[in-house]
């Protein structure tokens, strides 16, 4: 299983990827790809500062429970994140714009990664 560190590095790798797509490509054609990768970056902060309770979730469905026993602070900004990423991949109706990524980045984000502090 993944160390805290190996996590850590992983969420930097995602957060470079999704700031990669918001400055680099035309952003407002890209922002479901930017939620999803500002997602997956929270996901490895939270991974990280779990596993410095020792838990390794090994799917979403753990990983929303040991947040809520172990990160609770975060638990409603690691769920919208989730939701919003879970939107952008699998509902194709859905427009993803640049205010829900800039929500997603500078609040949700933002919190997780203050409270994760990797």
């Amino acid at each position: 299983m993944p160390t805290r560190n190996q996590h850590a590095q992983k969420a930097e790798h995602d957060e470079a990827f999704s700031r990669h797509v918001r400055d680099t490509l035309n952003a407002a054609d890209f922002c479901d790809w930017e939620a999803i990768a500002v997602y997956y970056a929270a996901l490895h902060l939270v991974d990280a500062k779990l596993a410095n309770h020792g838990v390794h979730p090994p799917d979403h469905a753990a990983r929303r429970k040991a947040v809520a026993q172990h990160l609770n602070l975060i638990l409603r900004e690691y769920l919208a994140l989730e939701q919003l990423a879970r939107q952008a991949r699998y509902e194709a109706g859905t427009q993803i714009t640049e205010a829900d990524v800039a929500k997603a980045r500078n609040r949700w984000y933002s919190n997780i990664s203050a409270l994760c502090d990797v």
